[in-house]
């Protein structure tokens, strides 16, 4: 018979009715009907930025919460359980800088937000940020002497040329690409409606020890395709369609990598590795977009535009801008990229929604780091270990940290994991 978890009555405090497995993120979200209405009125430039909506946050116990993160914080505290201090007290201190971050949100602090939101998810990577750069500069270059690009893109180069940084030294490795790891090509490329994407997300989860504990949902609500793992369910919205080899490898990022580390944490020595250590995102994200990009193919790092978002929003080059000024340079990367007006400018739109959320939008170098922290650098550090074929490769799923976090590791090891 397995042993019992060592926190098992710390874990059931700590996440009974969401108290510290709340995910802040869910809170920023908004009316869809008023973001598309602050989405038109900002691209018919009646309004300089738009003002994003947080009606999720209007019942959110900030105090009671707080005080009942502090006095768990405290039993623990008095416990001297050496793991358990190591595990929970800097996992407390994020969820108590995440509730007063979705204050800052609340109430319309953009200074306190920033501060709260970088403690809780860190900053973009210089090093990243200059990669990124780089590679645009030398795209952009080339789309000015050449004869193939159409105007557009031209103008959107020159554009970027005029604004962006210049080149620079950066420790960021070259991507190797690699194509796509088809199974029957014909077949994979096939696109596919909603109940065969959730068909196939419920079989995934069959698979695997807990499985059986999610839920998958379609909804004509929802706008993409999302992961709860407060509340263990998968969200299809009704008018997703995707191609087989994309329904392959977000399977295996959400489930192969989320859901299962998820489960396996939960049955370890240790239940919090089910929801994560702190500031385990990275890591997290790292792995998950590894998987993916095995199935999927790549020619480069995943997300580069999030952190680029970020990178102008806080200023790497000197300049923190707001939203409009961001949004400007994000549609003409995506032009650059090849994307059509309408797709740069919905793309454009979309990913300075996710940088901005939590904000009012007004205030220069006021942003959410969270999509930008994670998934770049995380992929870029993932890809280096395994490239490496470093020994931390083998416990990466037992569960929810970041193994570039020595005090994660002092757990594991502490844990026999």
């Amino acid at each position: 018979m397995k042993p019992e978890a060592i926190d098992t009555h710390y874990f059931e405090k700590f996440t009974k009715d969401g108290l510290g497995s709340f995910e802040s993120y869910w809170y920023l979200g908004g009316d869809l009907r008023e973001r598309e209405k602050q989405k038109n009125l900002f691209l018919d430039d009646a309004i300089r930025n738009p003002t994003l909506d947080y009606p999720y946050l209007d019942d959110f116990d900030f105090d009671g919460k707080k005080e009942r993160l502090r006095n768990l914080q405290g039993e623990i505290q008095a416990e001297g359980n050496d793991i358990l201090i190591k595990a929970y007290l800097p996992k407390i201190e994020v969820k108590l800088n995440e509730i007063s971050m979705l204050a800052a949100a609340k109430f319309g602090n953009d200074i306190a937000f920033t501060d709260f939101a970088t403690r809780v998810f860190g900053h973009p990577q210089k090093d990243v940020h200059q990669y990124i750069i780089n590679r645009l500069r030398k795209q952009c270059e080339e789309i000015l002497t050449s004869e193939q690009p159409s105007d557009v893109r031209k103008v959107a180069a020159q554009a970027l040329l005029e604004e962006i940084g210049v080149y620079g030294e950066t420790a960021v490795e070259d991507y190797r690409s690699h194509d796509p790891n088809y199974a029957d090509k014909e077949k994979d490329l096939e696109i596919v409606d909603c109940e065969v994407i959730a068909c196939s997300f419920e079989q995934a989860l069959m698979e695997f020890p807990g499985g059986e504990s999610w839920r998958v949902d379609v909804s004509k609500n929802s706008v993409i395709l999302s992961v709860s793992q407060e509340d263990k369910s998968i969200i299809i919205p009704q008018s997703r369609t995707m191609s087989r080899i994309k329904l392959r490898s977000l399977i295996a990022h959400e489930v192969g990598t989320h859901i299962v580390r998820r489960e396996r944490g939960e049955r370890s020595p240790l239940k919090l590795l089910g929801i994560g250590l702190d500031h385990h995102i990275g890591g997290e994200e790292g792995i998950a977009t590894y998987n993916e990009m095995q199935i999927s193919g790549a020619h480069d790092y995943p997300r580069l535009d999030r952190h680029f978002a970020a990178g102008l929003c806080a200023g790497f080059d000197g300049e923190k801008r707001d939203f409009r000024e961001t949004y400007k340079l994000l549609k003409n990367y995506y032009l650059v990229k090849g994307e059509s007006d309408v797709e740069a400018t919905n793309i454009a739109w979309f990913v300075c929604v996710r940088t901005f959320r939590g904000t009012t939008c007004q205030t220069p170098g006021a942003y959410y780091p969270k999509d930008a922290t994670a998934y770049t650098p995380g992929n870029i550090f993932i890809t280096k270990m395994i490239r490496e074929n470093h020994a931390e490769c083998k416990r990466l799923m037992v569960g929810k940290y970041d193994p570039r976090n020595e005090r994660h590791l002092e757990i594991l090891d502490a844990l026999g994991l």
